[in-house]
């Protein structure tokens, strides 16, 4: 599972390499994908155009898989919050619940150490700058890559 939800979140946040720019009104925007039985909702927060803060949500039924699966998801855990310990502008967590697992991953788009960070763990695809990231243009990306707006 977090290999799919990493690659979902290569692809989805692939768009973080776009330069934002514009008025300073605190806007948000939530879409959402959904592939190999794990759904990722995404929340970009934005000051005008300028993504402010990333949160993740993915989220997979585990009702139907075996307490050896729910192993192997375990270990994929333990590799991913060892990847994101120390990174200070980002935050990992995890929660089972009976019949799901829910992975979370927050973002301070405006950390550029972290982002730096987390694109050197290859967590966080990110070509060019660092700074001022584009919502309008992530969003633009996101949709075109088969993601859906659900609120705005």
């Amino acid at each position: 599972m977090m290999r799919k939800v990493m690659k979902l979140m290569a692809v989805g946040l692939s768009a973080l390499m776009l330069i934002g720019c514009g008025s300073t009104k605190e806007q948000s925007v939530t879409l959402t994908n959904e592939s190999s039985g794990v759904k990722v909702d995404m929340l970009l927060e934005a000051k005008g155009d300028t993504l402010q803060k990333m949160t993740q949500t993915s989220t997979l039924d585990i009702s139907a898989y075996g307490e050896e699966y729910v192993d192997l998801f375990q270990e994929q855990i333990d590799l991913a919050e060892e990847k994101f310990e120390g990174i200070t502008g980002a935050t990992y967590s995890y929660d089972y619940g009976d019949t799901e697992l829910k992975e979370i991953i927050t973002i301070d788009m405006t950390d550029t150490d972290s982002l730096d960070k987390l694109s050197n763990e290859n967590l966080l695809p990110i070509e060019g700058t660092t700074s001022k990231v584009s919502l309008e243009k992530t969003k633009e990306s996101l949709v075109g890559q088969g993601w859906t707006v659900v609120e705005e």
